[in-house]
């Protein structure tokens, strides 16, 4: 599902977002590129125009983000031998 997001273009949250074409971002105050985004949304909502987006976010499930934390404790354990 397309993520909807408000905050920053500049932010971490819409680098993500960015990055994984995992949806949308507008500014706080943008109402005319959220006005967009929504009504795009729900155009594609309308007719059932399934979201394709999302590339790369398993690393940012719990098993990605775990296995990260994991190798990083790893890389720390070693380096302090």
């Amino acid at each position: 599902r397309p993520i909807l997001c408000i905050g920053p273009n500049n932010g971490d949250a819409a680098e993500i977002i960015n990055s994984t074409k995992s949806g949308f971002v507008s500014e706080f105050l943008d109402e005319v590129t959220l006005k967009q985004n929504i009504l795009k949304l729900y155009y594609n909502y309308k007719n059932n125009i399934h979201f394709e987006g999302g590339v790369g976010l398993e690393q940012f499930t719990r098993k990605g983000l775990t296995k990260q934390l994991a190798t990083f404790l790893n890389e720390i354990a070693t380096t302090d031998k």
